[in-house]
């Protein structure tokens, strides 16, 4: 598609402009591939990004390569997002659910869709905070076990070797192929490879999302050292 794109936009300079100077935007033309939006590549997005900081790259539906994505931008069934090293980003999921990401997080909007209008999204590593007002319409599937959402505020951590799902407030189902359990507000459930999930209850459960907190930049030293943590302060890395 983007090939055609760039092709129907050639021809319309040559018809325009007989002159060498218009070579070098025909060069440009060639090996730039235009803006597509969400509406262009699917009949319509079903999230958007509403803020980002630091990088956050997209890898849209049937491409190989990644590029840095843009807040406000919209995506569709199938693209990939993945932040990066002292990044947070949050992610509205139409119509009404927010996804924080933490850093070093891959999620994919996977084009398996249980029933119209669910939504089944895949969270391959890092951690993913969410708050849902639509419960019913959301599946969150790891590499260890799938948690089907009954509840309005939960987090999915996965790292090498397990699933943790913790929930502040409502019920979330968290399935594998060893067994199922349900989880109420501060409980916490663990899922890891070959063994039924199992719960347990925590203490302080929102000490796991100290990193979605908001401070203030107040650091203006020029220290190199005081500058990296206020970074990290910036995208809640409070123990970095």
């Amino acid at each position: 598609m983007p090939g055609i794109y760039r092709g129907e936009r050639s021809l319309t300079v040559l018809r325009l402009c007989y002159s060498f100077t218009c070579i070098g935007l025909l060069l440009a033309l060639a090996f730039t591939s235009p803006n597509i939006t969400a509406a262009e590549r699917c009949e319509t997005g079903i999230a958007r990004a509403v803020s980002i900081q630091g990088p956050l790259d997209v890898r849209y539906a049937g491409e190989t390569d990644w590029q840095a994505a843009t807040r406000e931008e919209e995506f569709c069934p199938g693209d990939a997002l993945r932040t990066g090293a002292n990044s947070r980003v949050a992610i509205q999921l139409y119509p009404e659910t927010i996804i924080r990401l933490d850093q070093s997080s891959s999620i994919v909007f996977t084009s398996a869709q249980a029933t119209p209008g669910s939504t089944w999204l895949e969270l391959l590593k890092g951690a993913a905070h969410l708050i849902s007002r639509d419960p019913r319409s959301l599946k969150v599937i790891t590499p260890f076990a799938n948690a089907a959402v009954e509840g309005t505020e939960f987090l999915v951590e996965v790292s090498a070797e397990q699933t943790a799902v913790t929930v502040f407030e409502g019920r979330v189902r968290v399935a594998s192929a060893a067994g199922d359990v349900a989880v109420a507000d501060g409980e916490q459930a663990i899922a890891q490879a070959g063994t039924a999930p199992f719960k347990q209850v925590l203490l302080r459960p929102r000490d796991a999302v100290q990193w979605t907190l908001f401070y203030p930049p107040v650091l203006t030293s020029a220290s190199t050292t005081l500058q990296q943590a206020a970074q990290a302060l910036d995208v809640g890395q409070v123990d970095a």
